[in-house]
Parts: C-alpha cells; sequence; structure tokens
C-alpha cells in the first residue's frame, strides 16, 4: 500500500514538474519598464498596458528519478537495515521497499521506512525484523525518488 502511495506520489511531482513554461513573475504596474522617455508604452507592451513578465530562473524541481539500493538478505531470526541512495545534488522526495524474493513464511516486520534524517534527505532507509515465528530467509531492496 505504501509504494502504491509513493508511485503516485513520484507521478504527481512528475506531471507538477512538466516542461510547461508558465510566467511565475508578477507584473509590474507602477515600473518604468516597456516605457520611451517620453512615457509611453514601447512597441512590446503597447495595447496589452503591462509589461509581460518572464522567469530568469527555473523554479523548482525540473527531473525525478527512482533510485534502488542494494538487495539485503535477511535471514529468518535476524534484523536489519539498508538505504536507496540519492545521486549528489539531488533529494530526496519519496521512497519505499520491494520484497524481492517470495518467501513461504511469516511476512517481516518493517520497523522504518522513512526518508534520511536531516534538513536535505538524500536517501531511504528501511529496517526489518525478520524474527517472527515462521518467518523464512528474504530478500528486501529498498527505492527512494530523487528530485533534481
Amino acid at each position: 500500500m505504501r509504494s502504491c502511495f509513493f508511485l503516485l506520489a513520484a507521478t504527481v511531482i512528475l506531471s507538477a514538474c512538466a516542461d510547461d513554461q508558465h510566467t511565475t513573475a508578477p507584473a509590474s504596474r507602477s515600473g518604468l519598464a516597456g516605457r520611451s522617455a517620453a512615457g509611453n508604452l514601447g512597441p512590446e507592451t503597447q495595447g496589452a498596458g503591462l509589461p509581460s513578465a518572464k522567469p530568469t530562473d527555473q523554479v523548482g524541481f525540473s527531473k525525478v528519478v527512482v533510485y534502488t539500493g542494494t538487495p539485503l538478505t535477511v535471514l529468518a531470526g535476524q534484523q536489519s537495515a539498508t538505504f536507496a541512495n540519492c545521486p549528489t545534488g539531488t533529494v530526496a522526495t519519496g521512497g519505499g521497499y520491494e520484497v524481492t524474493t517470495t518467501f513461504v513464511g511469516t511476512a517481516p516486520f518493517v520497523l522504518r521506512s522513512r526518508s534520511e534524517a536531516g534538513p536535505t534527505p538524500t536517501a531511504w532507509y528501511i529496517a526489518v525484523n525478520n524474527s517472527q515465528p515462521g518467518a523464512d530467509k528474504l530478500v528486501m531492496q529498498a527505492w527512494v525518488s530523487c528530485a533534481s
């Protein structure tokens, strides 16, 4: 369920960060931009009444990519943890885990599935307890959505 939620969140982020170029700067009503020395509107703003504002820099994230961590083998009766890391210069926006093997025993207890602590998280952390009665060996893998 969490994996579905994070995949949905990643989809929403991707669609919000589409390459649609929209003006984000407010138009100035009091500035002299677009006016000639005589005080008349210049040719680029005649008829519009206001100069058009254009962003000078990209606002927000422009790309989100999902990365997977190293598979983690957890034997029956053990606890273990692993990370999925973002590349340098990117920020973790979500993540999760996946059990990559089928197991016959009791499902493991996931202790943590969260972003790395800090103001700009760059990894997704998972910790699992596989010591339930009837537990079997399993392989899990963390994944992280990274925005740049």
